[in-house]
């Protein structure tokens, strides 16, 4: 009995420390959140400081890219990039992007299946997939994509919600660069 009972906690913390290990700040950020509170952690995104004149300005939404690795190490992504859109001081969507289609293919949906859920299946069992797969959960709109651009296939997964999801779709998405 006393084994039984070793082998359980050894389970046990084994498994707390996993996964630990294996979870993001960055990809579970709250859509809506002030981007002050997330500045400290995500160092790419900054707060634009405009005068009466830009007031215009501020109505665009802003798109902030970092690596992932950078910001989720050992999450399997480290051929992607992490993308914050910003409207209103506010986090209106997450994007994960394939950074280079050559290297190391379908890591985005491979995090998708172990944080996520359930993608279909010909989407692993065909490499020239292309498509969309709806994953919203609640009030979180996630979509999985794979498109193909000068004959590379690259995956992108987009979070957001109702409220914010238009903010990261439109055309004045001005993408910011450090």
């Amino acid at each position: 009995m006393k084994n039984f009972f070793k082998i359980l906690l050894v389970l046990f913390f084994t498994l707390l420390f996993n996964i630990q290990a294996y979870t993001c700040d960055a990809l579970n950020i709250e859509i809506g959140t002030k981007i002050s509170k997330i500045m400290n952690y995500l160092d790419f995104v900054y707060e634009e400081e405009l005068d009466d004149e830009d007031k215009e300005f501020m109505e665009s939404t802003f798109k902030y890219r970092g690596m992932t690795e950078q910001y989720c190490p050992k999450m399997g992504l480290e051929n992607t990039s992490i993308s914050i859109f910003v409207y209103d001081s506010k986090v209106a969507g997450i994007q994960l992007e394939t950074w280079d289609p050559n290297i190391k293919k379908n890591k985005i949906y491979e995090y998708v299946k172990n944080n996520i859920g359930e993608i279909e299946k010909i989407v692993e069992e065909d490499e020239n997939w292309v498509g969309n797969q709806d994953l919203s959960m609640g009030s979180r709109i996630i979509y999985y994509s794979k498109y193909k651009n000068y004959g590379e296939i690259y995956e992108v997964l987009e979070v957001s919600n109702e409220e914010y999801v238009d903010f990261t779709l439109q055309e004045e998405v001005e993408e910011m660069v450090q």
